[in-house]
């Protein structure tokens, strides 16, 4: 038993690296393109809110999942409603733009480098950048 909660363990924290290393892998291909993250100073990798100045994630949303990408712009919990994160709205206010120009990318230790980097590449295609 205690061998397996090690084992488990050391999966969650080789889970949690890989993720983190998705993560700034994904951060570090966007630097051409303007963004801001919605997040405090301590948070998980687990979930990405990224804002991109001036475009509608609406019609970001749209173009993603045509090219056969699936992000959001709210919670898991509200998927299939289209409203503002309220997350976001407490942050920022309810007639913040940042509303309208913020999307979820959710990544898990299933999620590939290759997976990232198509997001990215895609993102800069829509965006320019």
């Amino acid at each position: 038993m205690v061998a397996a909660l090690k084992e488990d363990l050391e999966k969650q924290e080789e889970h949690f690296q890989h993720v983190q290393n998705l993560e700034t892998a994904f951060l570090t291909e966007l630097e051409e393109v303007q963004y801001y993250l919605n997040r405090g100073d301590h948070h998980l990798p687990y979930v990405l809110n990224i804002g991109f100045p001036g475009q509608k994630n609406d019609l970001l949303l749209l173009r993603l999942d045509l090219a056969g990408i699936s992000i959001s712009t709210g919670s898991a919990c509200t998927a299939g409603i289209v409203q503002s994160s309220h997350v976001l709205e407490a942050m920022y206010g309810a007639n913040s733009e940042r509303l309208k120009e913020s999307v979820r990318i959710s990544l898990s230790p299933e999620n590939t480098v290759e997976d990232l980097h198509t997001l990215a590449k895609t993102l800069k295609e829509i965006i320019g950048g």
